[in-house]
């Protein structure tokens, strides 16, 4: 075998080894893709989750508060604040 021949035959065996590797990355970077997105959306979600969870807590602050002022109220200041809880309780 000559020298041309023997480097010829080195060179596609490392091509060979080479693209396979690339092959093996590019599915790995898929892979690492997919999970991130997935991730990311379920950052989204989470993050939508609590400030639902947040939402809901001032609403039950702000009924807290109302049914305080509704117990410390005559029936009269009562008749007024009633707008206020038909929105809380809507």
């Amino acid at each position: 075998m000559s020298i041309k021949q023997n480097l010829e035959q080195q060179l596609q065996a490392r091509l060979q080894e080479w693209k396979a590797d690339i092959d093996k990355a590019e599915a790995e970077a898929k892979s690492e893709k997919a999970q991130a997105e997935a991730e990311k959306a379920e950052t989204e979600i989470q993050k939508k989750l609590w400030s639902n969870v947040e939402g809901l807590r001032k609403k039950v602050e702000a009924a807290e508060k109302q049914l305080a002022d509704l117990k410390n109220s005559t029936e009269e200041q009562a008749s007024r604040i009633k707008d206020d809880v038909m929105r809380l309780v809507a």
